[in-house]
């Protein structure tokens, strides 16, 4: 355990463990991107963040990314945070809902 995040994996399915919650995801990937949609919505901001991280070291497996973000920024209505490890950059974008209702709370994204 790291900072309340618990690391494993089972396949393309994850989970997200933080303050007695576990929050499931799946990873697909769709090219040189990937793609993740949690099962659950996260609400809190902050824990959004920590979820994103969570998902980078899922699929990059690079313990070098920095755990704070250093820029962010609107990609084609995506909210993209970059996150820099040794040798690579990393961003982490978060889809908007906005033209679903029936998924309104949906927490799904992209990584490139």
């Amino acid at each position: 355990m790291t900072h309340g995040v618990v690391l494993y994996a089972k396949g393309t399915e994850f989970t997200f463990a933080r303050a007695g919650a576990n929050y499931q995801y799946t990873v697909v990937q769709t090219g040189e991107n990937y793609t993740f949609k949690f099962a659950q919505p996260v609400n809190d901001s902050v824990v959004k963040l920590q979820a994103g991280y969570h998902v980078l070291q899922s699929i990059y497996q690079d313990s070098s990314i920095n755990k704070q973000y250093t820029e962010a920024y609107i990609r084609e209505r995506a909210r993209c945070y970059v996150f820099d490890s040794r040798f690579y950059t990393y961003s982490l974008c978060f889809l908007p809902n906005d033209f679903n209702i029936k998924y309104k709370d949906r927490f799904w994204g992209f990584t490139t």
